[in-house]
């Protein structure tokens, strides 16, 4: 798929009926762009990378954002704290591009034609490290080869798993 935001709808029946019927929507980014966030105590950094070669990327625009809530239209928006570019490593200090104690919840990293949108949690606060928390995490990603799947196609995939070891 080219870059860019999509919609994949899934429905119980094969017709789409309205009626009797079980529907599910979820949005989703295509993006050559990835980002991995390195956390030390001392040294918290994004870095850009491409997400097939794992290249840095060079001179890519980090914009972060803070999620406000507006009291008179009783909706959340985002305002924009800062933007940065990525350095040579693709990377970007967030101890120098974030003022003490931010919240960030969003952040959007653009190079070219090409943008990926994350809407996690980045900030100064310095994570929670009682004894349950585990030293060894790990998380999957699921990938699949194509975007539309028909009834009674076998569904292809692969899957990385990446394992954090905070010792």
């Amino acid at each position: 798929l080219p870059a860019g935001q999509y919609l994949l709808v899934a429905s119980a029946q094969p017709d789409f009926a309205t009626e009797n019927n079980t529907f599910r929507a979820v949005s989703f980014q295509v993006s050559a762009i990835s980002l991995l966030l390195h956390n030390r105590e001392n040294d918290r950094r994004l870095f850009a990378l491409h997400r097939k070669s794992g290249m840095p990327l060079r001179g890519a625009r980090v914009a972060f954002f803070e999620q406000q809530w507006h009291a008179q239209k009783k909706e959340y928006h985002y305002r924009k704290i800062s933007e940065v570019p990525t350095d040579e490593a693709g990377s970007v200090d967030l101890m120098r591009a974030l003022a003490d104690k931010q919240r960030i919840n969003r952040v959007i990293v653009s190079l070219a034609e090409d943008s990926l949108t994350t809407t996690a949690y980045f900030g100064q606060y310095g994570s929670y490290s009682g004894a349950d928390t585990a030293k060894i995490t790990q998380r999957t990603f699921f990938f699949t080869d194509r975007t539309l799947y028909r009834p009674g196609q076998t569904i292809y995939f692969k899957g990385i798993l990446v394992e954090n070891n905070r010792s």
